[in-house]
């Protein structure tokens, strides 16, 4: 990915260390860009534009020494703006301006998402947001790849104490960042004006810093290649050694007529802009649709979104039932689609049979997701699914893991007591064959990297960890693809960090049924961008094997003779020293 000159950073010849200029050239040879110090001007002066940010003086924690930073949170309007170095008179026809910068969540308790939105002189160029890895934010002809260096994360309830600034943080990153611009947005010569604006619908800590260097010359003393690499190359899909990987958010909400936050558009931008999915199902409840037919307007926004190979958008509601349960509907063709609410027009509750049968008078081709089965507040009623439609189930979101329920388990949720006997868990036991995704229940209008609308609200749509992420096994980025990934189990979840996982039982994927004797040939591979702490297969809901970690990837391969009931079930759970997780679907193995 990094395309290196051989030899980089020495020269093949005189076996030289290469000058900031040479690095330039090459850098212009290679990746056909111009690279430019993107920390010239720093101060409260810069071209009569406003800052509000804090100034911190260091030294600060960061991949290596940094004696001061300047820090914007969202605490609501803070804002600021620096000048680069001169652009080259002759710039090639993109330009990658470089510079240091950190991101982090500013508490030791969960608070709400926002951006970060960067201008370049007068042009919006990207949204970005805080992260823990490395991310790659794009929007239109500009793109902002952010190459993290160092990431630190605390335990749920613990706080790090990095330094003198950061005291009480859960999650701190820093790294190198490299800004890819058109080169008539700018001006040869001169210098670009970068400003860096926080937006957030609620108030929250979470920052971006711009960190000053010990030296002056960024691009003699910092390894910014690989940063300006990213930018410059979109890098290919995920493959986790048999298929591509796709991960996208599956449940969130809109201030359309809804409980959510900001607009369709604003949620589907962030989907593809800033939480960089692969695809995104866009979920509002049915009671808001029904209120002046909205159904038509969620499926336009669908239709405008889409774009094959980059951003693939699904059609699906929320059938909201707060007596049944709640569940969401995916469609695999917006021009095939059913609406159906789970209350009449005169309030009363609908029993989801009626549903299930208007999906099957319609004749659409469905998914039906139930969530959040555990939860005190609205349980998910088993004995209403319908084996036909209800094909997966939501094992972690914002409300927590509903793997088991268990006062133990791990990222259980804060929010409502829970019913152990509606799990995940309990519903697989049951015979209940059912993939696994998570999906955050945003409804903060930052899908993909959500958290709930205010700190230590009752609706617990937050996570210690990250924004749950549904993952697809698919070839290709399309519609038909995701869906038939989703309606055929080939997906998991993760709680929202890029873990790629692999699991088969004598070669056969995540989510298959098949029938064998009694030696089960048991496989998986997992990468992640973290090391992995631990790796769990489980069998008909028992730990069948454990792997202890310490890798960013681990493999492993036994056999099992199976347990001597007629069909057992085994899935992957794993585990990363991030607390990050992720659970594969179950794979069904019949007694021959």
């Amino acid at each position: 990915m990094d395309m290196l000159p051989q030899g980089y950073p020495f020269d093949l010849e005189t076996d030289l260390y290469l000058t900031a200029e040479e690095r330039v050239e090459l850098a212009r040879t290679h990746l056909g860009v111009s690279v430019v110090n993107g920390t010239g001007r720093v101060g409260l002066d810069i071209l009569n534009v406003p800052v509000r940010a804090r100034y911190l003086n260091g030294p600060l924690a960061s991949f290596h020494v940094t004696p001061a930073a300047w820090q914007v949170s969202h605490q609501g309007g803070e804002s600021f703006a620096w000048l680069t170095d001169p652009v080259p008179e002759q710039p090639a026809s993109q330009v990658a301006f470089v510079f240091k910068m950190g991101t982090g969540y500013g508490s030791t308790w969960v608070h709400p998402s926002g951006e970060f939105r960067l201008y370049v002189n007068d042009h919006h160029a990207v949204t970005f947001r805080e992260t823990k890895y490395s991310e790659r934010f794009t929007m239109g002809p500009a793109v902002l790849a952010y190459d993290v260096h160092r990431t630190e994360v605390a335990p749920e309830g613990h706080l790090l104490r990095l330094d003198g600034s950061v005291t009480s943080e859960r999650m701190a990153s820093f790294g190198i960042a490299a800004l890819l611009v058109p080169a008539h947005w700018l001006e040869p010569g001169q210098p670009a004006l970068l400003r860096v604006v926080a937006h957030s619908e609620y108030p929250s800590p979470t920052w971006w810093r711009l960190e000053l260097a010990q030296r002056p010359d960024y691009l003699r003393n910092l390894h910014w290649w690989p940063a300006v690499a990213l930018a410059a190359n979109a890098p290919q899909p995920l493959h986790n050694g048999r298929t591509h990987v796709f991960f996208g958010e599956v449940h969130a909400h809109s201030e359309v007529d809804s409980d959510g936050s900001r607009t369709l558009d604003t949620n589907f931008g962030h989907a593809r802009h800033t939480a960089c999915l692969d695809f995104y199902a866009h979920t509002d409840h049915d009671d808001a649709i029904m209120k002046g037919d909205k159904w038509p307007l969620r499926l336009d926004a669908v239709n405008r979104w889409y774009e094959e190979g980059r951003f693939v958008t699904l059609p699906a509601y929320e059938f909201t039932s707060f007596v049944y349960g709640h569940r969401n509907i995916y469609f695999r063709d917006p021009a095939r689609t059913t609406f159906f609410s789970c209350r009449t027009h005169d309030g009363e509750w609908v029993h989801p049979r009626h549903f299930y049968a208007n999906l099957d008078a319609t004749g659409v081709d469905a998914v039906v997701i139930p969530h959040h089965p555990v939860v005190c507040d609205h349980p998910f009623n088993w004995r209403t699914s319908n084996p036909k439609y209800d094909r997966l189930v939501e094992i972690f979101s914002g409300w927590g893991c509903h793997e088991s329920g268990f006062p133990n388990a791990p990222l259980l949720g804060h929010g409502s007591d829970k019913f152990p006997q509606l799990s995940v868990l309990a519903a697989l036991r049951n015979g209940h064959q059912l993939g696994f995704v998570c999906g955050a229940d945003a409804h903060d209008g930052y899908p993909g990297n959500a958290q709930g609308k205010f700190p230590y609200n009752w609706l617990n749509k937050h996570s210690p960890v990250g924004s749950g992420r549904t993952v697809v096994l698919a070839g290709t980025l399309t519609r038909e693809a995701v869906w038939q990934a989703l309606y055929g189990r080939r997906c998991y979840g993760t709680t929202g960090t890029r873990i790629v996982v692999d699991f088969s039982i004598n070669e056969y994927d995540m989510g298959s049924t098949l029938s064998a004797p009694a030696d089960r040939r048991i496989a998986f591979q997992v990468q992640a961008p973290c090391p992995i702490e631990k790796i769990h297969v489980i069998r008909n809901g028992e730990l069948l094997s454990r792997a202890w970690c310490d890798q960013p990837t681990e493999r492993g391969e036994f056999v099992d003779r199976g347990s001597g009931h007629q069909t057992d079930f085994y899935y992957l759970r794993v585990t990363c020293t991030d607390g990050e997780m992720a659970w594969s679907s179950p794979i069904w193995v019949n007694r021959e």
